[in-house]
């Protein structure tokens, strides 16, 4: 490991001046992690919709990964801010880190005025500048390039100060999630002051924070002492870019905002009783009701049914079944909004097929205290069953020796609470499971 990170070292040492890694992937990453270890299920569960299958930590280094497409080539200077010694930030400034972040906080603001591809954009910078910000050197002075021109050996390798703090602190102080919450033991209302949205004073904070980065005393000599001395700064900085993150998130797409309709999830399952439809919202407040179409041809819709909004600004969860037994059909949702508006869904396509064996079924869907899988086996075999979240969890797992033929067992459900479930057999497959 310590190999690897020297490599590291020399490599960076020949790259251009420039904030390139501010707090490097690992740090960045950490972030997110303890962002999300403080935001509600809610909360958590609308800003995933807008990573669009990113993870938390590629949303994290996002703006990294665009710096070198012309497009977003606007965004470079928007890392950072340049302060003289001396001189006095001016908060009118554009063009720079300050700016940028109150600018899409005021977007995110008005999220009915926003697209959603304008939303994950807004949430990708969000996930970047709040750590950046909390980098001193982002913040440090114009004359050495927030440290870039400054050169240094960090525990004998040679690289320079803003590298240092960016990458090098972090890897060979070990810091991780855990370590940052060891090392600063916030109280609740501590918390709640730091997570407090005030862009200017988390600037001011690191500000005051950057002469601690020199160590001139020393001819730039960065030895134990110095990262025994400046390690509880890092993990105090990526701690409070956490909390803070994770506040924004909160603020934005928690209990308390007012969310466009997200369409989380449209599928249908298919059983002996009919085709079940389920779907999931983030937030169903300016919804009236839900209308279900279906076509035979995936061309000419007909209503089927109607199900009522629950007109909650937070996460809900709807079915519908249809007898129907023919082999195929097409289905959509029209929703209708309380402004008069309607919005389409995406087309599913429910086609059944023969029942084959080493297959099964479930019911009823929904489920409350139990739910009754269906085997049609052609030889003896133990499978495990699974129930999972859909962010992955699991939340039980049982054990079930199945013979050859129809075989029927119970998953226990009890404890759960209410919501969307994936239910995952051994080898067979996974069929989503609605849990009232």
């Amino acid at each position: 490991m310590l190999r690897k990170y020297w490599i590291f070292l020399v490599l960076i040492s020949f790259l251009p001046s420039a904030y390139v890694f501010a707090w490097s992937a690992t740090g960045h990453g950490l972030v997110g992690d303890i962002a999300y270890k403080y935001l509600s299920p809610l909360a958590k569960s609308r800003v995933n919709y807008y990573l669009k299958g990113r993870t938390v930590h590629q949303a994290c280094t996002w703006m990294d990964s665009v710096k070198s497409l012309p497009a977003y080539s606007y965004l470079t200077p928007r890392h950072y801010l340049n302060i003289d010694k001396g001189a006095t930030f001016d908060s009118t400034s554009t063009n720079n880190i300050y700016f940028e972040l109150n600018r899409v906080f005021k977007e995110l603001s008005q999220l009915n005025n926003l697209n959603d591809s304008m939303i994950t954009q807004y949430v990708l910078e969000v996930f970047h500048l709040v750590g950046d910000l909390h980098q001193p050197l982002h913040c440090g002075y114009g004359s050495d390039v927030g440290g870039n021109s400054v050169r240094i050996t960090f525990l004998g390798q040679n690289t320079n100060l803003h590298s240092a703090w960016d990458y090098s602190l972090v890897q060979a102080g070990n810091v991780s999630l855990a370590s940052c919450i060891a090392a600063n033991q916030f109280t609740p209302a501590q918390i709640q002051t730091i997570q407090q949205l005030d862009v200017l004073e988390w600037m001011n904070e690191s500000r005051q924070l950057v002469d601690t980065c020199y160590y001139t005393e020393n001819n730039n000599n960065l030895d134990s002492n110095y990262l025994a001395t400046r390690l509880p700064i890092v993990q105090q900085q990526l701690l409070k870019a956490g909390l803070r993150l994770a506040s924004v998130l909160e603020l934005f797409f928690g209990a308390n905002s007012i969310l466009p309709l997200q369409l989380l999830s449209f599928d249908v399952q298919l059983s002996n009783t009919g085709n079940t439809l389920f779907w999931e919202t983030s937030s169903s407040k300016d919804v009236a009701r839900f209308i279900i179409e279906k076509s035979y041809n995936g061309t000419t819709f007909n209503t089927v049914g109607t199900v009522e909004s629950s007109l909650l600004n937070e996460l809900s969860t709807y079915h519908f079944v249809d007898s129907d037994m023919k082999n195929q059909a097409y289905y959509r949702l029209k929703m209708l909004f309380n402004n008069g508006k309607t919005m389409y869904s995406t087309v599913i396509n429910a086609k059944r097929r023969a029942v084959v064996k080493n297959s099964f079924n479930i019911s009823p869907n929904p489920a409350k205290s139990f739910l009754s899988v269906h085997f049609n086996e052609s030889d003896s075999k133990n499978v495990a069953v699974q129930l999972l979240g859909l962010d992955g969890k699991v939340y039980k797992t049982q054990q079930y020796r199945l013979n050859p033929g129809k075989v029927v067992v119970n998953f226990d459900l009890k404890g759960l609470a209410k919501g969307s479930y994936l239910l995952c057999v051994e080898g067979m497959g996974t069929k989503k499971v609605l849990v009232e």
